[in-house]
């Protein structure tokens, strides 16, 4: 894939823990073994293994002691092939939902220092969607339809995918179903005789998971914190706009008769009045038409139940809601979990 190709100049020659590497290759391998032997029974597709949810669980229960002690295993740690044996294990521990969404947390930050390639945090983020019965962001999930066909699971925005494909790392969406068709075609796996029945069996598992246990968020976005500390501001009503306010590339202000607030970066935020210092921004990837309801209580809701508290503001496209910087963690993890894909 291109972005490893990218990173490996950059990555040690040897990795820095290698008793921890083999240990999740060694993992690794005990979940494909058991994969290949149920793919060669025509079973892999079919209800959730016993023997493999063993295999799953087990895989799941070291990584997280892992992750305790050393963080996400990535590439400096434990290279390309050890980073990318804990990516599946995350992958593949369907029947942890707290975990899976801990894990992608994680995998997101680590993406971001280079130390996993992006396509890791795409994947992940699908799988945990899909689980959650909401349509998938990058297409990198497929499974039998109602009709019997091996299709990708509905897909967020089928006009744009190609384009998030991209930006992971990944072919365009036709070219990768035709070789996923093609691959369960060389396979013994059949359509289900009754895929209605099966996806009502797959429904049922997933709410007696947990999966399913909290409502749907019907609304799932795209945003991105941005960089730097902000400030929220309130200078009295009569006040003028500062001049150097102006001069920002980014600010907003709101003039009622009661006050006029700003919020703009804190170095540059106004000595007058009132401040609130030590912000962190999200952005909403608009735009949104006027139409659309529920965008900011997708947001505003998980947040309120995870205890963070906001500071919302909207443009004619889009919408931007700030946290405080020491619940940044938080925040991400609650919007993750929502449904949510979000880029620090």
């Amino acid at each position: 894939m291109l972005d490893v190709v990218c990173m490996k100049s950059t990555l040690p020659k040897k990795p820095h823990n290698e008793a921890i590497r083999l240990e999740l290759l060694s993992m690794k391998e005990s979940d494909l073994r058991m994969r290949d032997d149920l793919a060669s029974k025509g079973t892999l597709f079919g209800d959730y293994d016993a023997g493999m949810e063993e295999v799953h669980r087990r895989n799941a229960a070291r990584l997280r002691e892992i992750v305790s002690e050393f963080g996400w295993p990535g590439q400096t740690l434990v290279g390309q092939d050890g980073c990318e044996a804990a990516w599946m294990i995350a992958q593949h521990a369907v029947s942890e939902p707290s975990f899976m969404q801990e894990m992608l947390q994680l995998l997101q930050f680590a993406s971001k220092r280079n130390e996993a390639p992006y396509r890791q945090v795409a994947y992940l983020q699908d799988r945990i969607l899909m689980m959650q019965g909401r349509p998938q962001i990058y297409g990198t999930q497929y499974d039998w339809d109602e009709q019997g066909e091996f299709n990708p699971w509905p897909i967020q925005d089928p006009q744009t995918v190609d384009a998030s494909r991209k930006e992971a790392g990944l072919d365009n969406l036709t070219q990768n179903t035709r070789r996923m068709r093609e691959s369960v075609r060389q396979s013994l796996e059949k359509a289900p005789g009754d895929p209605v029945l099966r996806r009502k069996q797959f429904e049922n598992w997933a709410q007696k998971t947990g999966w399913r246990n909290n409502a749907v968020n019907p609304v799932i976005l795209r945003l991105t914190v941005l960089p730097g500390l902000y400030s929220v501001c309130r200078l009295s009503p009569e006040e003028r706009i500062p001049e150097q306010i102006t001069q920002l590339p980014f600010y907003i202000c709101s003039r009622t008769p009661d006050e006029l607030t700003v919020v703009c970066d804190e170095a540059s935020a106004p000595q007058t009045g009132k401040r609130e210092t030590g912000w962190r921004l999200f952005k909403f990837e608009g735009p949104f038409p006027f139409h659309l309801t529920g965008i900011l209580s997708s947001v505003a809701v998980p947040l309120a139940q995870a205890g963070v508290g906001i500071f919302a503001a909207s443009t004619f496209d889009t919408d931007y809601v700030l946290v405080k910087h020491d619940q940044l963690t938080s925040a991400v993890s609650a919007l993750i979990s929502a449904g949510h894909h979000v880029e620090l």
